[in-house]
Protein backbone atom coordinates (compact mmCIF):
# COMPACT_ATOMS: atom_id res chain seq x y z
CA UNK A 1 0.00 0.00 0.00
CA UNK A 2 1.28 3.44 -0.84
CA UNK A 3 1.20 6.06 1.88
CA UNK A 4 2.85 9.34 2.79
CA UNK A 5 4.56 9.82 6.14
CA UNK A 6 6.31 12.82 7.61
CA UNK A 7 9.42 11.60 9.43
CA UNK A 8 12.18 13.48 11.26
CA UNK A 9 15.11 14.31 8.95
CA UNK A 10 17.67 12.46 11.09
CA UNK A 11 15.54 9.32 11.23
CA UNK A 12 15.10 9.36 7.45
CA UNK A 13 18.84 9.87 6.97
CA UNK A 14 19.58 6.85 9.17
CA UNK A 15 17.12 4.72 7.21
CA UNK A 16 18.65 5.79 3.88
CA UNK A 17 22.16 5.04 5.14
CA UNK A 18 21.12 1.60 6.36
CA UNK A 19 19.38 0.82 3.07
CA UNK A 20 22.47 1.87 1.09
CA UNK A 21 24.86 -0.07 3.32
CA UNK A 22 22.74 -3.21 3.12
CA UNK A 23 21.98 -2.83 -0.60
CA UNK A 24 18.25 -2.83 0.11
CA UNK A 25 15.34 -0.68 -0.93
CA UNK A 26 14.45 2.14 1.45
CA UNK A 27 10.83 0.96 1.63
CA UNK A 28 11.98 -2.50 2.77
CA UNK A 29 14.19 -1.07 5.53
CA UNK A 30 11.39 1.22 6.74
CA UNK A 31 8.81 -1.60 6.63
CA UNK A 32 11.11 -3.89 8.62
CA UNK A 33 11.82 -1.20 11.22
CA UNK A 34 8.12 -0.42 11.57
CA UNK A 35 7.25 -4.10 11.93
CA UNK A 36 9.96 -4.57 14.57
CA UNK A 37 8.77 -1.49 16.44
CA UNK A 38 5.18 -2.69 16.41
CA UNK A 39 6.21 -6.11 17.69
CA UNK A 40 8.27 -4.55 20.47
CA UNK A 41 5.51 -2.20 21.55
CA UNK A 42 3.02 -5.08 21.49
CA UNK A 43 5.41 -7.05 23.69
CA UNK A 44 5.69 -4.03 26.00
CA UNK A 45 1.94 -4.12 26.53
CA UNK A 46 2.34 -7.58 28.06
CA UNK A 47 4.08 -7.74 31.44
CA UNK A 48 7.48 -9.38 31.13
CA UNK A 49 9.99 -10.32 33.79
CA UNK A 50 13.43 -8.78 33.50
CA UNK A 51 12.90 -6.26 30.70
CA UNK A 52 11.10 -3.03 30.04
CA UNK A 53 10.49 -1.51 26.61
CA UNK A 54 10.51 2.29 26.39
CA UNK A 55 10.50 4.80 23.56
CA UNK A 56 13.74 6.70 22.99
CA UNK A 57 12.92 10.39 23.65
CA UNK A 58 14.88 11.59 20.62
CA UNK A 59 13.91 9.06 17.95
CA UNK A 60 10.75 7.51 19.34
CA UNK A 61 12.21 4.07 18.57
CA UNK A 62 11.79 1.27 21.11
CA UNK A 63 14.59 0.69 23.62
CA UNK A 64 14.75 -2.48 25.71
CA UNK A 65 15.93 -1.80 29.27
CA UNK A 66 16.69 -4.29 32.03
CA UNK A 67 14.53 -4.08 35.11
CA UNK A 68 16.71 -3.25 38.11
CA UNK A 69 16.29 -6.66 39.75
CA UNK A 70 16.98 -8.56 36.51
CA UNK A 71 20.18 -10.68 36.42
CA UNK A 72 21.82 -8.46 33.78
CA UNK A 73 21.19 -5.32 35.82
CA UNK A 74 24.12 -6.18 38.09
CA UNK A 75 26.62 -5.91 35.23
CA UNK A 76 28.80 -2.84 35.04
CA UNK A 77 29.08 -0.80 31.86
CA UNK A 78 32.61 -2.15 31.36
CA UNK A 79 31.40 -5.76 31.68
CA UNK A 80 28.68 -5.16 29.11
CA UNK A 81 31.15 -3.56 26.68
CA UNK A 82 33.54 -6.48 27.18
CA UNK A 83 30.77 -9.03 26.50
CA UNK A 84 29.96 -7.20 23.26
CA UNK A 85 33.61 -7.16 22.22
CA UNK A 86 33.95 -10.87 22.98
CA UNK A 87 30.86 -11.60 20.92
CA UNK A 88 32.21 -9.63 17.95
CA UNK A 89 35.56 -11.39 18.26
CA UNK A 90 33.93 -14.84 18.13
CA UNK A 91 31.76 -13.79 15.15
CA UNK A 92 34.84 -12.50 13.30
CA UNK A 93 36.65 -15.78 13.91
CA UNK A 94 33.66 -17.74 12.62
CA UNK A 95 33.45 -15.60 9.47
CA UNK A 96 37.15 -16.20 8.88
CA UNK A 97 36.63 -19.97 9.25
CA UNK A 98 38.64 -20.10 12.47
CA UNK A 99 37.73 -21.24 15.96
CA UNK A 100 38.92 -20.62 19.49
Amino acid sequence: MKTTLELPDELMRQAKVRAAMEGRKLKDVVAEALKTGLLLTAAADRPSKGIRVEADPETGLPVVAAVTDAPGAALTREEIVRLGQDSHYVEDLQRAGLSL
